[in-house]
C-alpha cells in the first residue's frame, strides 16, 4: 500500500465532471483529496470552480478556489480553454499543459535528441507537390492526421512492383489504382494538407500474422523524476494494420518472449528511449507529468516510435497488470501533484 500524506487537494481538470471510481477506492486506503471540475464550471474572474471533492472515499459537490496544482485531463483540446488556462495566476501549477500532441511538432522536437532521433521514421509535412517524390523514394507511406484521432483517418499508400498503387484504409485489403497523375490527385483530394503529415511506412514484425505495438507509460514520481511505470502490447485485429483497432492487449515482455526476441534488452532500450522522449518534449510542450510512447519493431527488432500520446489511456492496463501496478499508475499523478504542492510551500 502506498501512503500519501493528507495535504492540499489535487485538481483534476476534465471534459465532464463525474466521480472517478478508481480514486474512490484508492482514497479509502491512501490519504489524499481530489477536486474534479470542468472548464464550463470555472469562474475565471475569481479563479473558483464548482466541482466534486473527494475526501476519504466520499464525494461532495463544492465550490472552491482552484487548487494550487491541477492535472489536465482535457481531450480533445479547446483553444479557448487553453488560452484561459495560460492566464491563470503563476501560483497555480498546471501539468500536462498539452494533451493533444501535434505529430509534426513532436517529430521536430525529438529530432533534437541524438538517441531518440535514431528511432523516428522519416516524416514530412503533407505537401501535394512532394507526394510523387516521396512515394518513389520510400515506396510505402503512411498518411496520418497531425493531431490524434485514435487511429481514425489513417491511410497507407504503396508503390507496387508492377508500378500500380495500393491504397489502404484501416484494413489490409487495398484498392489497386493505376500509376498515373490522376491517382495521386485523388489522394490529394482525400487528404487535407493542413491537417496531415506523411510518414515512411516500415514493415514491422507481427505475431500470428497480426500487427502489434509496445506501449510504454512514463510518469513523473514523487520526486519529480520521470520513470517507466507500465508497459503493454496491443495486438491489432486480423487484417488491420493499425493497433488502435486492437483485438486484445497483453504484457509487452510476454509478447517479446513469445517471438523469441531478447525481451529484457529490448524493453530496457525502449524504456530509456521513452524517458528521453518525455524529457525532450517537456522542453518544447510545457509542463508534463505523464506521456505514453508506442513502438513497432522492424525485422531486425529495432524499435521505432509510432506515436507519442499526451493523455495516456490507463484503462488499457487494467485487465492485464497486477492490482499493485494498476494502483501505482493511477496514484502517480497524485504523488507528483503532492510533490509540486510541497514545492509551492
Amino acid at each position: 500500500m502506498i501512503i500519501i500524506k493528507r495535504q492540499l487537494p489535487i485538481g483534476f481538470l476534465v471534459n465532464s465532471t463525474a466521480k472517478l471510481p478508481i480514486y474512490t477506492d484508492l482514497s479509502t486506503t491512501n490519504q489524499f483529496r481530489l477536486f474534479v471540475f470542468e472548464p464550463a464550471n470555472i469562474d475565471w474572474q475569481t479563479n473558483t470552480a464548482h466541482g466534486l471533492l473527494l475526501n476519504r472515499g466520499h464525494w461532495f459537490w463544492k465550490r472552491r478556489q482552484l487548487p494550487k496544482v491541477i492535472y489536465n485531463r482535457i481531450y480533445p483540446e479547446s483553444k479557448l480553454v487553453n488560452s484561459k488556462l495560460q492566464q491563470l495566476p503563476d501560483q497555480i501549477i498546471l501539468f500536462n499543459q498539452v494533451t493533444q500532441f501535434d505529430k509534426w511538432q513532436v517529430y521536430q522536437s525529438l529530432q533534437t535528441n541524438q538517441l531518440v532521433k535514431q528511432h523516428l521514421p522519416a516524416s514530412y509535412p503533407y505537401d501535394p507537390e512532394h507526394l510523387p517524390d516521396l512515394i518513389n523514394k520510400h515506396h510505402k507511406l503512411i498518411l496520418k492526421p497531425k493531431k490524434g484521432h485514435q487511429g481514425v483517418g489513417i491511410w497507407r499508400l504503396e508503390l507496387l512492383e508492377n508500378e500500380s498503387y495500393a491504397l489502404y484504409r484501416d484494413l489490409e485489403f487495398p484498392a489497386i489504382l493505376p500509376n498515373n497523375p490522376l491517382t495521386l490527385a485523388l489522394v490529394n483530394l482525400i487528404i487535407d494538407p493542413e491537417l496531415y503529415l506523411i510518414q515512411e511506412y516500415l514493415d514491422f514484425q507481427t505475431i500470428d500474422g497480426q500487427h502489434f505495438d509496445v506501449r510504454i507509460l512514463v510518469q513523473k514520481n514523487q520526486k519529480g523524476q520521470w520513470e517507466v511505470t507500465a508497459a503493454l502490447s496491443r495486438i491489432a485485429k486480423s487484417n488491420y494494420f493499425i493497433t488502435n483497432i486492437s483485438d486484445r492487449s497483453v504484457k509487452g515482455f510476454t509478447l517479446l518472449q513469445r517471438l523469441n526476441l531478447p525481451a529484457l534488452a529490448i524493453m530496457t532500450n525502449i524504456e530509456q528511449i521513452s524517458k528521453e522522449t518525455a524529457q525532450t518534449l517537456e522542453k518544447d510542450f510545457g509542463h508534463l507529468g505523464e506521456i505514453s510512447v508506442d513502438f513497432g519493431l522492424d525485422q531486425q527488432a529495432k524499435p521505432w516510435i509510432i506515436e507519442v500520446n499526451g493523455k495516456p489511456n490507463k484503462e488499457l492496463f487494467n485487465e492485464i497488470l497486477p492490482t499493485k501496478t494498476i494502483s501505482k499508475i493511477y496514484l502517480q499523478p497524485i504523488l507528483y501533484g503532492q510533490y509540486l504542492n510541497s514545492l509551492s510551500h
